[in-house]
C-alpha cells in the first residue's frame, strides 16, 4: 500500500454559475459531464472531459504542486462538429499525455 498526500485541483470553475458573466476569465472550464483521468507516477493528472450544450471535449493536464494540483492546462479542445475524444483512451507517461479521437486517430502532447 502506498501512502501519500492527497492533492486536488479545480477542473471546471464555472460549474454552478447561473451565467457566463459571473465567471472569472482564465479559470479552467473543462467539460465535466463525463470525465476520465490517468495519474502519472509523480502524481500529475491527465484528464479528458466531455459535456455541455453543444457538446465539447477537452484534454488537459494538472501538474503537481506542493499542496495541491496546479491549474488545468489545456492540451486539446474540440467543439461540436469537430473530432471528439475517446475518453477511455486517456493515458499519461513521464513525458506525454496520449489519447485517441472518436475515429481512432492517436493524439499526444508533451507534459
Amino acid at each position: 500500500m502506498r501512502i501519500g498526500r492527497v492533492r486536488s485541483g479545480i477542473i471546471n470553475a464555472s460549474e454552478g454559475l447561473s451565467n457566463e458573466a459571473e465567471e472569472d476569465p482564465g479559470l479552467p472550464r473543462v467539460p465535466a459531464d463525463n470525465v476520465r483521468y490517468a495519474i502519472a507516477g509523480d502524481g500529475t493528472v491527465a484528464l479528458a472531459g466531455e459535456g455541455g450544450e453543444p457538446t465539447e471535449w477537452e484534454v488537459c493536464v494538472l501538474p503537481v504542486k506542493l499542496h495541491a494540483l496546479g491549474k488545468a492546462e489545456p492540451l486539446y479542445l474540440a467543439k461540436n462538429g469537430q473530432e471528439g475524444v475517446d475518453l477511455d483512451s486517456i493515458a499519461i507517461s513521464e513525458t506525454s499525455v496520449t489519447w485517441t479521437t472518436k475515429k481512432g486517430q492517436p493524439e499526444s502532447a508533451p507534459v
